[in-house]
């Protein structure tokens, strides 16, 4: 999707509860909702145990289905996966970047890794200033500085596309054939 048809949104999408980080989330955005009255911070997913404050720059949106959330994500100028527990992979990050949407994630388990240990995407978890901060950053790119970042993150995530998995195997498999057929 185009720059122009950004809307000033935050998206997060997943299980709504402590151990995601959503009120830290939460805090943060209101802080950010201070100074940015166009903004809005989009909530995608089950609500746990996280209290969603009555906020009209804070919309909870439920359980959504993929295509949908695929809409939001393209429509979004940011995604923030602020896990506070040892998250394994955060694949939503990815799905947000290869749907044209630049995405922060905090420093807990896996997500670093996601973005190769790149301080600009990843603020400490729990931290509520320093996510407030990059959120504003990135919220206030203009078109160039944001093509160049969300350009950034999809050549750092093409190892995470199918065709990229297709092609490692398929690389893996020439070589046993080869090697077989050398007698090795």
């Amino acid at each position: 999707s185009k720059f122009q048809e950004k809307q000033n949104s935050i998206l997060y999408v997943g299980r709504i509860d402590h151990n995601k980080g959503c009120h830290t989330l939460i805090k943060a955005f209101l802080k950010l909702a201070e100074q940015h009255k166009d903004y809005k911070l989009l909530l995608i997913g089950k609500k746990v145990d996280v209290e969603i404050p009555e906020h009209k720059q804070i919309e909870f949106l439920g359980h959504k289905p993929i295509k949908d959330v695929y809409q939001y994500m393209s429509k979004s100028k940011l995604l923030v996966l602020p896990s506070e527990w040892e998250e394994a992979f955060g694949r939503v990050v990815v799905e947000a970047v290869f749907n044209h949407t630049i995405s922060i994630g905090s420093n807990s388990g896996g997500i670093p890794e996601i973005f190769e240990n790149d301080n600009r995407f990843i603020f400490q978890k729990g931290n509520i200033q320093e996510l407030y901060e990059k959120m504003a950053y990135y919220m206030s790119l203009d078109e160039n500085d944001y093509n160049f970042s969300l350009n950034y993150l999809l050549n750092k995530f093409k190892k995470y596309r199918l065709k990229e998995h297709i092609n490692i195997w398929d690389n893996y498999i020439d070589q046993i054939i080869a090697r077989e057929k050398a007698g090795k």
